[in-house]
């Protein structure tokens, strides 16, 4: 995944010069040669390997490197490279996420104790309905079997 291959080659080079009144980057290709001066394209570099320069580590000065290297012993490293790195944030952000996580099931809970009231009545009702319907039916046999039994009298009669 190399940085603009056609220009800088299999290689890539940064190269930073500070001095009392001036500071200049400089990038250079495989052979060493200048090829770009410009912030945009360090810029462009930096977001194309995704690095983040607000990372301690990254951009670690010399007196913390020493220090992380002459840490005593690995605990005291494995402190200061958990403080110099996103660690921190991630555990963070995941600590953020497990809480909103447990709230949100806690929610979800919630809502589903206060629909199964809901749900028992609504198949109640669909019940009821039910019962509606073969009553109307009953009814509409009963006025039927009335006409029936109304001419079948006159019938009687007229015999």
């Amino acid at each position: 995944d190399a940085f603009k291959p056609e220009i800088y080659g299999d290689t890539l080079i940064i190269e930073r010069r500070i001095s009392d009144s001036t500071s200049s980057t400089v990038l250079k290709n495989h052979q060493g040669k200048k090829i770009s001066n410009r912030r945009e394209e360090l810029r462009e570099l930096v977001e194309h390997y995704n690095i983040d320069v607000e990372n301690p580590c990254v951009i670690m000065s010399q007196d913390n490197s020493r220090e992380f290297l002459h840490s005593g012993n690995d605990k005291d490293k494995f402190k200061f490279f958990y403080k110099a790195t996103l660690l921190q944030q991630v555990s963070d952000i995941l600590q953020c996420v497990d809480t909103n996580l447990k709230a949100t099931n806690a929610l979800v809970d919630d809502l589903e104790d206060k629909i199964k009231p809901m749900e028992k009545e609504i198949s109640e009702l669909v019940e009821k309905i039910k019962n509606m319907e073969q009553f109307e039916e009953i009814h509409q046999q009963l006025q039927h079997f009335k006409k029936k039994l109304a001419w079948s009298w006159v019938y009687d009669v007229d015999r």
